[in-house]
Parts: C-alpha cells; sequence; structure tokens
C-alpha cells in the first residue's frame, strides 16, 4: 500500500485548490438535485458496465461526469481513495487522511454513513477556487451496490 506523507498530502491539497480555480469557474452552479441525478447515473453506469470501464468515463474531463462548476468523483469504501477524479494526479489519494479547513475529515464520515445509510450529504470547510476563504462545501455520496465503490459530487453553498 502507498503511503502518502505530509508534504504529499500539502501539496495535493494546493492542486485541488489550483483544480477548483481552473475548473470551477463555470458560469452555472451545479445543484444538489443534479449532484444527487449524477451519482445516480455513475452508480448505475458501474452496474451496467462494470466499474474499471466506468472509472474511465467519471475521469473524462469532456464526459457527462463533469458539468457546469463540478464532476462526479469515485473512492473505495474502504480508505476513500480516489478511483475516479477529472484530475489525474489525484488518483489513488486517500481522502480518508483529508483535512478541511476545520481540520476535520469529512470523509472518514463519508464512509462511516455509506456504510450504514448507503447515501446522504456530507458539509465540510473547504477553500473556494479563486478565494482563501474556507466555505461550505456539501458533497452528496452515494454506496454503488455490490461495489467496492462510492460516487460523490459536490457544491460550494
Amino acid at each position: 500500500m502507498k503511503k502518502f506523507s505530509a508534504v504529499q498530502i500539502t501539496v495535493l491539497t494546493v492542486i485541488l485548490v489550483v483544480t477548483f480555480v481552473c475548473f470551477g469557474v463555470a458560469a452555472e452552479k451545479a445543484t444538489k438535485e443534479e449532484c444527487i441525478a449524477k451519482c445516480k447515473e455513475a452508480s448505475e453506469l458501474i452496474k451496467k458496465i462494470g466499474l474499471e470501464k466506468a472509472i474511465e468515463k467519471m475521469s473524462d474531463k469532456k464526459g457527462p461526469f463533469f458539468w457546469k462548476d463540478t464532476y462526479v468523483f469515485c473512492i473505495d469504501d474502504v480508505e476513500a481513495r480516489i478511483l475516479a477524479h477529472p484530475v489525474e494526479n489525484f488518483l489513488g489519494f486517500p481522502m480518508k487522511r483529508y483535512r478541511d479547513a476545520n481540520h476535520e475529515q469529512p470523509f472518514v464520515k463519508v464512509l462511516e454513513k455509506a456504510a450504514t445509510e448507503g447515501s446522504g450529504w456530507i458539509a465540510y470547510m473547504h477553500l473556494r477556487p479563486g478565494t482563501q476563504k474556507a466555505s461550505l462545501k456539501k458533497t452528496y455520496f452515494l454506496k454503488v451496490p455490490g461495489e467496492k465503490a462510492i460516487v460523490c459530487a459536490g457544491i460550494y453553498e
């Protein structure tokens, strides 16, 4: 298992911020309803064509899972390791270790709730693209039945 150092985690956080700055400038904002619908669509795709092939489609910046100012990403259900993401450098990072602006670990809660409830919303403070101030981000998550995968999509409020 690959271990990530504190420096690598810091670099990943900086990359996340830059990514959101680059991708988060869309004129239209995604809605909670769209996040839910896209996660359900991604879950159905995984069931239909398998996780490996679906990962390719979810990671495509020009595909249907990247829209308006957000996107679907996929994590495993053990370490919250990123399986699919439109930024290739993020693949493999264990989001279980991610800490938000309040030093909380929201994806630990995602793993717990996905295992018991199957789906839901998690809120955390994240640096909003283009700002130096943390903003409330809400991420919808959906455990894919029969798979060791959770699909997620989030919005800033």
